[in-house]
């Protein structure tokens, strides 16, 4: 879902779906994620988990190994980049339902 939300009804569905039901599947979801998942799908959950869900889990913090700076890294893969991110992830968060809870980039 986070790999290709188009395939999926699009990112704020995918994120609305999260919200929903990612305190009773956690488990699930981060099992499937750490056994199947790219760095950057490691990324993208430990940030909706984390900071969207506000649920904490052991795994996260190796989750955190795969976090990159740069200019490749955005929460939608299919939006252009916003100039707010996740400090902690060192995610674009170009989601508009998100915006207030990102920081804006640091210039210098």
């Amino acid at each position: 879902m986070l790999r290709e939300p188009k395939l999926c009804g699009g990112m704020q569905h995918v994120l609305d779906v999260y919200k929903r039901d990612a305190k009773r599947y956690l488990k699930l979801i981060v099992e499937e994620i750490d056994r199947h998942g790219q760095p950057i799908d490691k990324v993208r959950a430990g940030y909706v988990l984390s900071e969207v869900c506000e649920l904490q889990y052991p795994v996260f913090q190796e989750w955190e190994s795969f976090v990159q700076r740069g200019g490749s890294r955005k929460l939608d893969p299919d939006e252009e980049f916003a100039t707010h991110y996740s400090e902690r992830w060192k995610l674009s968060i170009n989601v508009p339902s998100l915006a207030s809870m990102a920081s804006d980039f640091d210039d210098g």
